[in-house]
């Protein structure tokens, strides 16, 4: 998977040395940023006719302050609000969903109803703190290094990096046996990876597609799905040949 990946972002020499990306049409339509968001929480089974627990969305300005959070008991309430996240997004703010449902109306750990996925956050200055864009390169290039049976489901194009998501085979409730379990699934790949080993926390919220990530001013670049989704699941047992002895 991660193969076909690097395709969609293609390399060309530049003035430096670098890597330079192909750009992605971003369509802001309001019906086409809830179907990259749609498509995402699908794949990761939360649009069902009854998920357990709420999905929650975390707005965050890169000015700082207080963060925004929502909260929605199903998906198509979430479509349904795209209009004020659209709008808290086009102001300045960050949108993020929870890789867990939590709940009740709150992101700790504590907080968390069902765990659905596995994740890693490949943040490219991690790769290449002078050239982000030769790093967002490398780190779909560290993905080819996992063992083929493990490639990820979904890759998201966060703007300055890639996440990646293995949903699990049946969603787990968020005990602290099962959240440990998932944590330490988490840490396994970002070291496998060399990801950030601070995103390994089940109560991670990561960045939705269809909108902009916000973080540097001067440069808003969509969010957005690569690829589709491949139609598998994952159990936790299938990670044991990255796991530490």
């Amino acid at each position: 998977m991660a193969k076909n990946k690097v395709a969609e972002l293609t390399t060309t020499d530049d003035t430096t040395g670098g890597f330079g990306l192909t750009e992605q049409l971003h369509d802001s339509t309001e019906t086409a940023i809830m179907q990259e968001a749609s498509a995402l929480l699908k794949a990761l089974g939360l649009i069902e006719t009854q998920i357990e627990g709420l999905i929650e969305v975390r707005c965050i300005s890169p000015a700082g302050g207080k963060p925004r959070q929502f909260w929605y008991a199903q998906v198509d309430e979430l479509q349904a609000d795209r209009e004020r996240l659209q709008q808290l997004n086009d102001s300045g703010y960050g949108i993020y969903f929870g890789v867990a449902t939590r709940d009740k109306r709150a992101g700790s750990k504590q907080d968390l109803k069902t765990l659905y996925t596995v994740h890693a956050d490949l943040d490219a200055k991690d790769f290449d703190a002078a050239n982000w864009r030769a790093g967002k390169q490398t780190a779909l290039y560290m993905l080819d290094n996992l063992p083929s049976r493990l490639e990820p489901n979904l890759l998201v194009d966060s703007g300055h990096g890639i996440h990646c998501y293995w949903p699990l085979v049946a969603p787990l409730p968020a005990t602290p046996e099962n959240i440990a379990a998932v944590e330490a699934v988490n840490a396994a790949l970002a070291e496998f990876l060399g990801s950030d080993p601070a995103v390994k926390d089940a109560s991670r919220v990561m960045r939705l597609p269809g909108f902009r990530n916000t973080k540097y001013t001067d440069e808003n670049l969509p969010v957005t799905l690569l690829g589709d989704a491949i139609p598998y699941n994952w159990l936790l047992s299938d990670f044991a040949p990255i796991m530490p002895a």
